[in-house]
């Protein structure tokens, strides 16, 4: 599947009204910093900012320009959203 969110342009993300809406922020920039530079810190940052959005209350999935590949994606979500 394409992705639609391309990493090498600057994207304006508006001002956070809630909790859930400024992890979903930083699990984007997470996304992001990952794929310029194929970090693993990155990863373990998404991960951590994932588990912190479903601490929160947040039950949503991930827009698919923010997923990372299957593989590095946390196994929660995976189980949740993900079907063969």
């Amino acid at each position: 599947m394409a992705k639609i969110l391309d990493p090498d342009v600057e994207h304006y993300l508006p001002e956070p009204e809630t909790e859930i809406e400024k992890l979903k922020n930083e699990l984007c920039q997470a996304y992001i910093a990952w794929v310029r530079t194929r970090g693993c810190k990155f990863v373990a940052q998404y991960h951590n900012i994932y588990h912190r959005l479903r601490q929160a209350g947040w039950d949503g999935a991930i827009d698919v320009d923010m997923q990372l590949p299957d593989e590095l994606m946390p196994q929660e979500y995976l189980d949740r959203f993900k079907q063969e």
